[in-house]
């Protein structure tokens, strides 16, 4: 297992997280709300990649946004869209 550093906490704490990772993904994603929100659905995309694992993170944001366009529903807060984000990528990693 490889220890991760994270740059903005103490090196105690960062390698006692670390100990729990199984590997480092540094993807970038952006979200973007239409004018008309919260009645039409945001949209994601992929900014950067830079992870050299063999998940294909852009179509985890194509995922999201087919998923969206079928069942978008206006109480949908930015806590449950982002938890949508986690959720898909992990459940593709399994």
């Amino acid at each position: 297992m490889q220890n991760y550093a994270f740059q903005k906490l103490p090196i105690d704490l960062s390698v006692y997280i670390s100990g729990y990772l199984y590997e480092c993904i540094n993807v970038s994603y952006t979200l973007v709300f239409p004018l008309d929100s919260p009645f039409k659905p945001p949209t994601w995309s992929l900014l950067q990649d830079k992870t050299n694992i063999k998940i294909n993170y852009e179509y985890v944001s194509h995922l999201l946004n087919k998923q969206y366009k079928v069942d978008w529903s206006p109480a949908m807060s930015l806590e449950k869209v982002v938890l949508n984000l986690a959720e898909v990528m992990v459940s593709l990693k399994n």
